[in-house]
């Protein structure tokens, strides 16, 4: 009897004592899975972080990409580029009254048409490409028409060098700075940047009367969140391009 009782009372406290290493093991187990959890999380956090600036890269090839693709339209064909530090009057060509005014063929304005490039003033970090329009057939009515916005621009910056060929030919090189659409740090606007450096044959400058000098005025940087878009006009005069086929979208995403 004796002898019951006591097996009776070791297994008693053997229970308890398997129930208590059980509570601490399941307590090391939660602080474990808590230690684990948070790194996981931070792992995470890191591989957004990572996708998000995959992204901006990704978005700032293509803007870059579709700049060069206008560039090329329009210089390759290009007789003449200017350059202004800030929007010129709009007077229209005539031969004998106003030989140095902007030319619009497509609506029978001498023998070439002019383009704009210029930072949209009202919208951050977007440049515009415009075309000289005399279609109102009012002198007082002659504006630039956009032609295509694109946006995630933050600086376009140009040279106009002379080759070193038999023919009067030159080169349009030209270094674009583009940014991302996510936002690192609001209280500085940080984002994504991205720069290329290429250039443009103007093939037309060997049969112009015009000689093209060096750009004065040679960077467009567009609006930011804390300065202001500068005023600078960059005019490539070329052929019409009227039947080409020329993006219409205001933003590399829907092209």
């Amino acid at each position: 009897m004796i002898k019951n009782k006591l097996k009776k009372h070791l297994s008693k406290r053997s229970i308890k004592a398997k129930a208590g290493a059980t509570l601490v093991e399941l307590i090391a187990v939660v602080c474990i899975l808590a230690i684990v959890s948070s790194t996981c999380i931070g792992g995470m956090f890191a591989m957004a972080d990572v996708a998000k600036r995959g992204q901006d890269l990704s978005l700032c090839e293509r803007t870059s990409d579709m700049i060069s693709k206008q560039l090329s339209i329009y210089g390759n064909t290009s007789n003449y580029v200017q350059s202004y530090d800030s929007k010129p009057t709009l007077e229209a060509y005539d031969e004998s009254a106003k030989p140095s005014g902007f030319m619009d063929v497509d609506n029978g304005i001498g023998n070439k048409s002019d383009y704009f490039l210029y930072a949209d003033p009202n919208t951050k970090y977007r440049l515009i490409l415009a075309k000289f329009d005399t279609s109102s057939g009012d002198p007082t009515g002659h504006k630039l028409t956009p032609i295509v916005s694109i946006d995630n621009v933050k600086s376009i910056k140009f040279d106009l060098k002379q080759l070193n060929t038999d023919e009067k030919k030159y080169i349009l090189q030209y270094t674009v700075t583009t940014v991302g659409s996510n936002v690192w740090d609001k209280d500085t606007d940080k984002r994504v940047e991205y720069t290329i450096s290429s250039g443009v044959v103007l093939n037309n400058t060997n049969n112009s009367s015009t000689i093209p000098t060096p750009l004065q005025y040679s960077t467009i940087t567009t609006k930011t969140s804390s300065t202001e878009a500068n005023s600078t006009y960059i005019r490539i005069q070329t052929t019409s391009r009227s039947d080409c086929l020329l993006y219409t979208s205001t933003s590399p995403r829907d092209a």
